[in-house]
C-alpha cells in the first residue's frame, strides 16, 4: 500500500462514519479489487475488537466492490467438490434404478416404480 491508514477508537467510543471513512480511504490507496477485499475482510475482523463489524460490513457493501467468484480458487474447489458428489450421488441413484428394475416380477410393481420415478425428490445429501 502506498499510504498509510491508522485509526485509534477507545472501547465503547463511536465515531459516527468512521467505518465509512476507512473503506473510503482504502479505495483511494488500493485500486485493485482483489487486493483491496482482502483488505476489507481485515478490516471487518478488526472491526469485532470495537464492536464495529456491523458498521463496516454494511458500509463495505454499500461499496459495491466488484468480485470474480469464478476466478476464487476456494469456489472452484468447492464447485469441484460438490459436481463430484452430485455424479456420484446421481450414479449411485441410477444403480438402485437398474436394481430395481431387474426384480420387478409383475406389471403392479413396474406401475409403481414408474411413478416413484415421476415424483419430485428432495436432493441427495
Amino acid at each position: 500500500m502506498s499510504g498509510k491508514l491508522s485509526c485509534t477508537v477507545l472501547k465503547g467510543e463511536r465515531v459516527p462514519d468512521l467505518p465509512g471513512e476507512i473503506l473510503s480511504r482504502l479505495k483511494e490507496l488500493v485500486p485493485e479489487e482483489t487486493l483491496r477485499g482482502k483488505y476489507i475482510k481485515q478490516v471487518e475482523v478488526l472491526s469485532q475488537l470495537r464492536d464495529l463489524q456491523d458498521e463496516v460490513c454494511k458500509e463495505a457493501e454499500a461499496m459495491a466492490i466488484m468480485y470474480d467468484m469464478e476466478r476464487d480458487v476456494r469456489f472452484k474447489q468447492g464447485l469441484a467438490e460438490g459436481q463430484r458428489k452430485g455424479l456420484l450421488g446421481g450414479i449411485e441413484l441410477g444403480l438402485e434404478l437398474v436394481d430395481m428394475v431387474r426384480a420387478l416380477d409383475s406389471i403392479d410393481k413396474l406401475e409403481y416404480l414408474k411413478n416413484l420415478i415421476k415424483r419430485p425428490t428432495r436432493w441427495i445429501s
